[in-house]
């Protein structure tokens, strides 16, 4: 992972779990990301077009930069924006949400929907992580004061045997 961090290669690291697709957590993490830069971008009054560029030239978050670089790609190729949405790279739930803001010609509210969602997401899941971890560390607690007991309880236990 370290070598992955500082040769700057994560990108070669998701195609490679998405062509073998175990790169859910990874496609949820990026088009998160993806989704609050475009989100912002375009509530401060920028068109999509320049939003997209802007998002495929910055080079500071590498997983959002090859989003926006195929999702540009498919607009300039002519693909209409609702089957554009429809790229393997995206979540499925991104894809879902914004059909329905296009729908409802609120595609910014689909974006904050989509945030909202996933925080919901981690939070569960986070909830979940810490209750599973604060039942081992009650275990490992119990586990060190039974063993301590039996350590004070041994010399009565040598001298009930004489």
């Amino acid at each position: 992972m370290l070598y992955i961090i500082i040769r700057k290669r994560e990108n070669y690291l998701w195609v490679y779990l998405h062509h073998h697709g175990l790169d859910k957590p990874l496609k949820v993490y990026a088009t998160y990301r993806f989704v609050i830069r475009l989100n912002c971008m375009l509530e401060n009054g920028i068109s999509l077009i320049d939003a997209l560029n802007v998002l495929r030239h910055d080079d500071s978050t590498r997983m959002v930069n090859l989003l926006a670089h195929h999702f540009d790609e498919v607009l300039l190729n002519g693909v209409d924006f609702e089957k554009s949405l429809d790229m393997a790279y995206f979540d499925d739930d991104f894809h879902s949400l914004c059909l329905l803001g296009i729908r409802s010609d609120d595609f910014n509210q689909a974006l904050e929907d989509y945030e909202y969602m996933v925080e919901l997401k981690l939070d569960r899941i986070l909830t979940r992580l810490s209750s599973v971890i604060q039942a081992v560390c009650y275990l490992f607690v119990a586990a060190v004061i039974t063993m301590g007991y039996q350590v004070l309880l041994l010399p009565l236990q040598l001298l009930q045997e004489y």
